[in-house]
């Protein structure tokens, strides 16, 4: 890989992420830092600066046990920000399944700190399913994404 001051400052933040050093995680995000994670996943909803980085942090390990993540590809683009692909697995806490799949994210920068990360998931369905300790599948959302709501829901 073509090391960068961006592919730099990941590897700073990663490293910094994996043994849960929140204070240097702080000073790479913007004030304004905001992630969005899927509203179908356990943990989903809109965290706000570097305490609600800490929060989705709690949330994620809340959620899983062994939960690892290892940076599969980085891409930078034209105008200064970064497409990550992970490798993520782990093990529900509350159903024990195991689990294991990808996630791109996009990450944002604005004045050479983290401003936002937009992640897309690879199997939301499989993470949201993870706690269904009846092994049936979980139930259709409430919409069929175009926004009007579904007739047999």
């Amino acid at each position: 890989m073509n090391e960068t001051v961006l592919t730099r400052k990941f590897a700073r933040f990663a490293a910094a992420l994996k043994v849960g050093d929140f204070e240097s995680i702080a000073e790479w995000l913007d004030p304004e830092f905001v992630v969005h994670e899927a509203a179908g996943l356990p943990y989903g909803g809109t965290y706000r600066g570097a305490e609600g980085w800490r929060e989705l942090s709690r949330a994620v390990v809340t959620q899983y046990s062994d939960f690892r993540f290892e940076p599969l590809e980085l891409i930078e683009s034209v105008d200064g920000n970064l497409v990550v692909r992970f490798a993520i697995s782990g093990r529900s806490c509350r159903s024990g399944k195991e689990f294991s799949t990808t996630v791109l994210e996009f990450w944002r920068f604005r004045n050479g700190l983290l401003a936002e990360i937009l992640p897309h998931y690879w199997d939301t369905h499989l993470l949201a399913e993870l706690d269904d300790d009846q092994g049936r599948p979980a139930p259709p959302p409430p919409h069929d994404g175009s926004g009007a709501p579904r007739e047999d829901g």
